[in-house]
């Protein structure tokens, strides 16, 4: 709730999504209807909870089951939600099972350019956003941009390879943020 009320109340925000990663522990603890109770908050702060992108850590196979009762639980009060994966072969299968509104796919290591350039294809043709977290130095960014290229797609990175994380929004004018 803070990071939301931070980030909502700075100049240049209205319009930009906010990524809350959720921490693992909170996955756990969230009973009955979690996401009514956050929703109703945000909109007594009058917050926009549409713009909050709910951002979910890797699970193993044993915790499928919390993933899908906590993406319900978000879903059907109107957030948006992510789900992070440590490679693409997981990515697509996470794209099939759980039917995220985006992936956050680690880009330190992608040994497989083949399930790369799938899962990019697969995740248009479903409306599921992929970014690429991670992205430390420039080879990195040289083989995403090779994969935008090749497949005609725009591809959304992050990482340190543009700056440090800051306390504030960036000063950049807007297309040099989404560049970035």
């Amino acid at each position: 709730m803070l990071h939301a009320v931070n980030y909502h109340r700075q100049p240049g925000a209205e319009g930009i999504d906010l990524h809350l990663s959720v921490h693992a522990r909170l996955l756990a603890a969230v009973h009955s209807n979690h996401g009514m109770a956050y929703r109703r908050i945000l909109s007594l702060l009058q917050l926009p909870h549409e713009r909050i992108v709910l951002q979910l850590p890797v699970v193993t196979q044993n915790q499928r089951w919390l993933l899908n009762h906590v993406l319900d639980n978000y879903r059907r009060n109107g957030f948006r939600l992510g789900v992070s994966a440590g490679s693409a072969t997981h990515a697509l299968d996470l794209l099939d099972k759980v039917r995220p509104d985006l992936i956050k796919v680690d880009a330190r290591e992608l040994p497989d350019p083949d399930n790369v350039a799938l899962l990019l294809l697969r995740a248009a043709e479903q409306g599921i956003g992929v970014f690429f977290k991670r992205v430390e130095n420039p080879a990195v960014f040289a083989r995403l941009h090779a994969f935008g290229d090749a497949l005609g797609q725009v591809i959304h990175a992050q990482g340190y390879l543009w700056d440090q994380p800051q306390a504030g929004l960036s000063s950049a004018p807007a297309g040099r943020r989404e560049a970035a």
